[in-house]
């Protein structure tokens, strides 16, 4: 039973990472998918450890995100969202060379408020796309009622080499 969106709870890291590695471009490259099945997907360029002492891991991350959602379908994490206010990503124990080159394009190069949420993983199961409405979508609605004094809600998509269509989908479609 598909259940409605939900902060994420430090016990769901394992949950988050065993989803993050099934979508991520390196598993599918695994399996043996081909460019045109990797841009449809909607992967993952960076998934992390479920939990670690000294690297950048969900647990970590859940618990420093005000902005981390997953959906469940029965005890099984089905979505999940990652995103935090810059200032909060800033003051991360354990970052990823991703995490600082994002903290210096958008804060130095691009001048963003502190306070801009930065949705930096929005996952869907491969099995449970096909749900309409999407599961994502009450998650994009909770960021939406949650975030507070935040100016904007940023994100990035990859475009090169292999251009994640199904992401840019969704957030063209969300976005207007």
């Amino acid at each position: 039973m598909i259940r409605a969106p939900r902060k994420a709870r430090p016990d769901d890291c394992h949950g988050v990472a065993r989803l993050a590695n099934s979508v991520s471009k390196a598993r599918l490259i695994e399996e043996g998918a081909g460019p045109e099945e990797i841009q449809a997907s909607g992967f993952i360029l960076y998934p992390l450890k479920a939990e670690h002492a000294a690297e950048p891991n969900y647990r970590d991350r859940i618990l420093a995100a005000p902005h981390f959602y997953v959906v469940e379908d029965d005890d099984e994490i089905i979505a999940f969202m990652m995103a935090y206010p810059f200032h909060v990503m800033r003051r991360l124990q354990w970052k990823t060379t991703n995490d600082l080159e994002v903290l210096e394009y958008f804060t130095q190069r691009c001048g963003c408020d502190e306070r801009c949420i930065y949705v930096q993983q929005a996952v869907s199961s491969r099995r449970h796309r096909h749900l309409r409405p999407r599961p994502m979508e009450g998650i994009v609605k909770m960021l939406v009622e949650e975030r507070g004094e935040a100016p904007a809600a940023i994100t990035e998509i990859a475009l090169a080499p292999e251009p994640n269509l199904a992401s840019a989908s969704f957030t063209q479609h969300k976005a207007g």
